[in-house]
């Protein structure tokens, strides 16, 4: 059997649950124990995470579930649950003006309300040390109920 190529789009988007059942046979050469708790976080499953344990090189019993863990740990760190939410904070100014604008025109198109092409691509913040960029960001992701990720040019 020859390597079986993706289609591009299909690569970039999110892993589906069937493309993660050939990989992980393919890798593994075994079935992965699928169950309904797979739905939660396969999609978010990306090659590294395989390679990785590919590397590792744990038994094959065991590459499911060290791959779930890995991938449910990143989502943990990326999904906001502490932190104010944006009615919390204060100050900020027309920031947090523009931030409420956001969140709505984000909450109405994961609804389906407007389209993905009419919210704002980006935003961004600058100011010096301590002035609530990274609080107000991550405000932003917990109204929105989306992942953050924080980075900074210094890391």
């Amino acid at each position: 059997m020859g390597v079986q190529r993706v289609p591009q789009e299909r690569a970039r988007s999110r892993m589906d649950l069937e493309l993660f059942q050939r990989v992980f046979e393919a890798v593994f050469k075994t079935k992965p124990p699928m169950n309904e708790d797979a739905l939660t976080w396969v999609r978010y499953a990306q090659p590294v995470d395989l390679a990785r344990i590919v590397r590792l090189e744990r038994e094959q019993g065991n590459a499911y579930a060290l791959l779930r863990h890995r991938v449910e740990d990143r989502l943990q760190r990326l999904t906001p649950t502490h932190g104010p939410a944006l009615k919390d904070l204060c100050g900020l100014g027309e920031a947090k003006v523009r931030a409420d604008m956001l969140i709505a025109d984000i909450r109405a198109a994961l609804a389906g309300k407007i389209p993905w092409a009419a919210v704002d691509r980006g935003m961004l913040l600058i100011g010096p040390p301590g002035c609530g960029k990274t609080s107000l960001a991550r405000a932003i992701a917990k109204d929105c109920g989306v992942h953050f990720l924080e980075c900074s040019a210094a890391s």
